[in-house]
């Protein structure tokens, strides 16, 4: 499906097709050189002080942690997202080891997950990040260290227009994306 987004000027080619889908095909396996490039181009996003402070983890869904993270899951997320070939949670150690604030943690772990995004269109994947589950939850289940916040799930897989979804969800996917116009985002200097 090309949802290409309407832009004033032309951008790169894999963050105007970047979108969020929510029909996979359950048939699809991403394959390990392909997790390894989403991972590295995560690796690689600025971090203030050169922190790093994302931690991800990986769960495909031939695996037990696969189930795991879908049962946390909320709302409709839970229909169509264990259709998809993985997930990823993104994760913020939010303190140094000393027991200092991150203060940039969340803002640094939003860039990692934007890279792999664009990475993910690059390799012709597909993906859709979610804040819709219950993060205790899903720490308790994976044991995640306590030093970890979960901020999103990600789920990642090849784009199917054969769904199951529910014609309410279906329709969702066949709408144009859209975005605030510039002029409702940019509070001064924008280029006329």
């Amino acid at each position: 499906m090309n949802k290409n987004a309407e832009t004033s000027v032309a951008l790169d080619a894999n963050i105007a097709k970047r979108w969020s889908t929510r029909s996979f095909d359950e048939t699809y396996t991403v394959s390990d050189a392909d997790v390894l490039a989403l991972l590295e181009a995560a690796r690689w996003a600025a971090s203030g002080s050169n922190a790093q402070p994302w931690r991800f983890f990986i769960a495909r869904r031939e695996d037990e942690n696969f189930e795991k993270i879908s049962q946390t899951l909320s709302g409709n997320n839970s229909v169509w997202a264990p259709k998809a070939s993985l997930f990823i949670v993104a994760l913020a150690q939010t303190h140094t080891a000393e027991g200092k604030e991150r203060k940039l943690a969340f803002y640094d772990v939003g860039l990692a997950v934007g890279q792999l995004g664009i990475q993910a269109t690059a390799l012709g994947l597909s993906l859709h990040q979610m804040a819709g589950f219950d993060a205790e939850a899903l720490a308790t289940s994976l044991d995640i260290a306590s030093d970890l916040k979960p901020l999103v799930v990600i789920a990642v897989g090849k784009y199917s227009e054969q769904s199951s979804l529910p014609e309410e969800l279906q329709e969702r996917e066949r709408a144009t994306r859209g975005r605030k116009p510039l002029s409702e985002i940019v509070v001064a200097g924008l280029p006329r």
